[in-house]
């Protein structure tokens, strides 16, 4: 069968307006298209930044363990300083003069040492401040 003359502006007409829908279906599909693709790279996006934030945070926590492990030595420093038996500081000169050599120079030895620990106790609990 053969359509007749008076269908085929019809049928024209039908398929001019099939083409239009599926004009009118693929411009929506990219449209679609586009959005997924923004929103695939918006989450890309937001992984990398995740990642990121990952590890500057294990950088904190390994950061802040060792200011913990230096406080922990500091501390331990001090209280042996602290409890360290020192030499008398208030002898009067006169009980120093009776010392022998050899035991003020040990008495100055170690209060050189004693000192150079305390400066470098104090020094780096000023730096943790």
């Amino acid at each position: 069968m053969s359509p007749s003359s008076a269908d085929l502006p019809r049928l024209r007409r039908e398929l001019d307006e099939a083409k239009r829908k599926i004009k009118q279906w693929e411009e929506a599909w990219q449209q679609v298209k586009q959005a997924c693709d923004a929103w695939q790279k918006d989450a890309q996006e937001a992984k990398e930044q995740s990642k990121s934030a990952q590890a500057e945070r294990q950088l904190a926590v390994q950061k802040r363990e060792e200011a913990k492990r230096q406080l922990k030595q500091l501390q331990e420093n001090f209280d042996m300083v602290c409890r360290a038996p020192c030499t008398p500081l208030l002898r009067s000169y006169g009980e120093l003069e009776q010392l022998p050599l050899p035991k003020l120079l040990s008495i100055q030895t170690q209060l050189r040492t004693d000192l150079e620990l305390i400066d470098t106790v104090i020094y780096q609990l000023q730096s943790k401040k």
